[in-house]
């Protein structure tokens, strides 16, 4: 069977497609778009790729709802929480395509608000994409920013001046004293999904450590390949252990997911091609996917590449994840959809819960003005188990609420790693060094504040 590829996306920025279902041989209007019929659209598109189609009205019935409220309208509560609509035109992206490949047009970091005595005085990075403006600047994670333009960081609306083309942010230590002023402009960069990567010799032991922002297959493949030479680099190292961070990655394409799945999974069930996710679809959605030769309900380890991948395979029985509150899709899939294989040990916070996907729906006459995001599908493992709609548990609970975070890698300053090393790799503490992390003036008092959760939704795109 020809299996053509499958992408599952999600992520603040988003990647689209021109899907549209509408009656053959129908002549396209002319004059102005009514409401009446930008929801004649939606609800038409609606009918024929919505998951829960079956709840929809049988006909549409025509309204002037304005079109984002109609939408919601038919969204089947409560089970979906991710559908969503948007007005193209009100959409500026800061995206740009090239080749198949996702250029930002940004600063490049994430921050979260620190309190100093219980006030928001700064901003703190979590992470850096590599190439950025804040990465060739040398931003890094863990710094503290406590002034925008010589503006004191006061609240988290100071997030305004991100939509600024240049800004000075002011570096500061942990008492929020001034170290030196840093001058970022935006500029297109490629968005790399690995943000770091290591391997760690203790003794016996060879952790590998893989810190993946998101799944992209790129053009030409050219963060699968990236991919691939990490897990080459890991195998060449002689890697026996692996630690998979994702408690950045809210998502990606599944194809990606397939390889990376690929890649830890143990090499027999890699050479035998077992199953390890199902995509379920609504009756009509799913036939014409059929009819098109495509087979898209059943996602089996490794690719048409196997050799390669077994090649590289770390042939792991058991494999240690680091989640967040911003884990979702194409990550929760990896932990639930693996965990038939190999042993999983979670440390971190709850995962989202998304075990949907959908697909964007845009009108391909370039007439109706807005952007679908419905749900489509429903995925679960290989022995047809869904059960992760509240998200998914850690064994270990554990949260990085500290502000004391070094750079990806620093094991001492980072809490969760090495609560993973403590409990996972006896002995391994004592090659470690002590912590390098500062002495604070005793009335201050600082916490930490997890930024919002911006679930843009999950694209499958064929």
């Amino acid at each position: 069977m020809n299996m053509k590829r499958i992408l599952i996306i999600l992520s603040i920025v988003l990647l689209t497609s021109s899907n549209c279902k509408k009656r053959g041989g129908d002549p396209v209007p002319s004059g102005p778009v009514t409401p009446a019929e930008i929801n004649g659209w939606i609800y038409e598109q609606m009918k024929h790729y919505y998951y829960w189609s079956s709840a929809l009205p049988e006909k549409y019935d025509s309204t002037d709802m304005e079109p984002a409220a109609y939408f919601q309208s038919l969204c089947y509560l409560p089970p979906d929480r991710f559908s969503y609509v948007e007005e193209i035109e009100a959409t500026a992206k800061a995206v740009t395509v090239v080749t198949g490949n996702t250029y930002e047009t940004d600063f490049g970091f994430s921050l979260r608000p620190v309190m100093f005595n219980g006030v928001v005085s700064a901003l703190q990075v979590l992470f850096v994409v590599p190439g950025s403006p804040a990465d060739l600047v040398g931003i890094r994670r863990g710094d503290l920013f406590s002034h925008a333009d010589g503006k004191p960081i006061t609240n988290v609306s100071t997030y305004g001046w991100n939509q600024q083309q240049t800004v000075i942010l002011t570096l500061c230590d942990l008492h929020l004293d001034p170290i030196r002023d840093l001058t970022l402009s935006k500029f297109h960069y490629l968005d790399h999904p690995v943000l770091a990567d290591s391997v760690y010799e203790w003794g016996a032991y060879r952790v590998a450590y893989l810190v993946y922002k998101n799944f992209r297959s790129g053009g030409d493949n050219i963060f699968i390949d990236e991919l691939k030479e990490r897990f080459a680099w890991f195998k060449h190292r002689g890697a026996n252990a692996l630690v998979l961070d994702l408690r950045y990655n809210n998502g990606g394409e599944i194809n990606a997911a397939q390889v990376l799945a690929s890649l830890i999974a143990p090499r027999a069930n890699v050479e035998k091609r077992d199953i390890f996710a199902r995509l379920e679809f609504n009756a009509t959605y799913g036939s014409e996917l059929r009819r098109k030769d495509i087979d898209a309900e059943v996602l089996r380890l490794s690719l048409p590449s196997a050799t390669e991948i077994n090649n590289l395979n770390l042939n792991l029985n058991k494999l240690c994840v680091i989640t967040g509150n911003e884990t979702a899709s194409a990550s929760e899939l990896i932990i639930h959809c693996l965990k038939d294989f190999l042993g999983i040990v979670i440390y971190g916070e709850r995962t989202v819960g998304k075990n949907l996907g959908s697909i964007t729906v845009t009108d391909n006459r370039n007439r109706i003005p807005w952007k679908l995001h419905p749900i489509v599908t429903r995925i679960s493992d290989s022995k047809f188990n869904h059960a992760y709609e509240t998200g998914i548990s850690p064994t270990y609970p554990a949260d990085e609420k500290s502000v004391y975070i070094g750079d990806f890698g620093d094991v001492r300053n980072d809490p969760i790693f090495l609560k993973i090393v403590n409990n996972e790799f006896p002995g391994v503490s004592g090659f470690l060094k002590g912590s390098k992390i500062p002495q604070l003036k005793s009335a201050t008092r600082i916490q930490v504040i997890d930024p919002p959760f911006q679930d843009a939704g999950i694209i499958l795109d064929y």
